[in-house]
């Protein structure tokens, strides 16, 4: 009987530490699932987010979204936001005074956002003046325009303006 006794009391032990192999395997797939979610909803947030920024025709409204954005940083939504702000429709000239200040604001601790926009604006802008037809007028002039407002907010600089009036 004593034997007996011994070996219940291994495999008891044996036992212990696969139960909590197990549960810490559990957690593990708990805590994956749980970031998987956060990362979906970020997804969700930042989309959301960019579907609301032409709707920003204000001071308050786009200081507002800023302070948003800066809950959802990460390096892939800076670069959907600087799509999201480089593509704004030719015929909405009124939104990019707005579209500057937030840049304005976010490039104080996020300098890759205005560095981005910035190339952008210069690629397309040597693209228009090299194409010479008069029928992208208006996006001409929305590109001109938004390099100007950067300039007023002292993102792009004045050598770059001057450069582009030459041009």
């Amino acid at each position: 009987m004593g034997k007996r006794r011994i070996r219940k009391k291994k495999t008891e032990r044996t036992k212990e530490p696969d139960r909590e192999k197990g549960k810490e395997k559990d957690a593990e797939r708990r805590g994956e699932n749980e970031k998987d979610k956060v990362k979906g909803l970020e997804g969700t947030n930042i989309d959301a987010l960019l579907q609301r920024l032409p709707s920003c025709v204000s001071c308050d409204l786009i200081d507002q979204l800023t302070v948003e954005f800066c809950y959802l940083n990460s390096k892939a939504n800076r670069k959907k936001l600087v799509r999201a702000l480089f593509n704004v429709p030719r015929t909405s000239l009124e939104l990019l005074p707005y579209y500057s200040r937030m840049v304005a604001t976010l490039s104080t601790c996020m300098k890759d956002i205005s560095s981005m926009l910035l190339q952008l604006l210069e690629e397309e802008f040597n693209f228009l003046i090299n194409k010479k037809d008069q029928m992208n007028i208006e996006t001409k002039i929305r590109n001109i325009r938004f390099i100007g407002e950067l300039c007023k907010f002292k993102i792009a600089s004045a050598g770059l303006v001057f450069s582009c009036l030459k041009v």
